[in-house]
C-alpha cells in the first residue's frame, strides 16, 4: 500500500490511470484508478461493489471460454494470455497466436495481450488480430528500458498508422 501511496501522485501528474495489481482493498484505500484481477482473485462483482461504478476493472483470461465470461461481467478490459511463455507466469501455457482473432470476435471490450511479447514478435502478435499489448519484460530487463519503449511503439504505429501510440 505505501508503493502505491508514493506512485498515485505521481501517475496523477502524468495523467496515467494507477491499476493495481489484485488488491481491490488498496485501490480502495488509496484511491487509485482500478484493479486488475486473476483467475483466482476477488470477483468480479464483489470488486465493482467495492469500487463502485467509475473504478476501472480489469480481468486476467487465458481461454475463449473465461473470455467470454469475464466479457459479460462487469469489467473494463481482460487480459489475454499468455501469449508466449514467460518467466513472470511460468506455470501457464501459452495460448499462442490462433486465439487472438477469436477471442476479438468473441468479445466486445478491450483485450490486452499480454505475455513473452517483445520487439522481435510484437508484428505477429499485431498481425494475428491484438489491437493492444502489454509488455513487461521487453522494458523491464531491457538495457535502455526508453529505447526499447520507443522502438515498440513504433512498431505498433508502423502496423497502425493512425495509432497515437496507446495500444501499448
Amino acid at each position: 500500500m505505501d508503493a502505491a501511496k508514493r506512485i498515485l501522485p505521481l501517475a496523477r501528474r502524468a495523467r496515467i490511470p494507477l491499476i493495481i495489481n489484485d488488491k481491490a482493498d488498496v485501490v480502495f484505500a488509496v484511491g487509485a484508478d482500478g484493479v486488475h484481477l486473476g483467475q483466482e482473485d476477488l470477483p468480479t462483482n464483489a470488486a465493482r461493489r467495492l469500487l463502485g461504478k467509475h473504478r476501472i476493472i480489469g480481468r486476467s483470461t487465458h481461454n475463449l471460454q473465461q473470455a467470454k465470461q469475464a466479457s459479460s461481467e462487469e469489467v473494463n478490459y481482460i487480459g489475454f494470455g499468455p501469449i508466449f511463455s514467460t518467466p513472470t507466469k511460468p506455470s501457464y501455457k501459452e495460448v499462442g497466436l490462433s486465439l487472438i482473432q477469436t477471442v476479438m470476435d468473441h468479445v466486445k471490450i478491450p483485450v490486452v495481450c499480454i505475455g513473452g511479447i517483445d520487439e522481435k514478435n510484437l508484428p505477429a502478435v499485431l498481425e494475428s488480430g491484438a489491437r493492444c499489448v502489454a509488455v513487461v519484460r521487453a522494458v523491464c530487463a531491457a538495457a535502455n528500458p526508453k529505447t526499447a519503449t520507443r522502438k515498440l511503439k513504433r512498431i505498433v504505429s508502423e502496423f497502425n498508422p493512425t495509432d497515437t501510440g496507446t495500444g501499448i
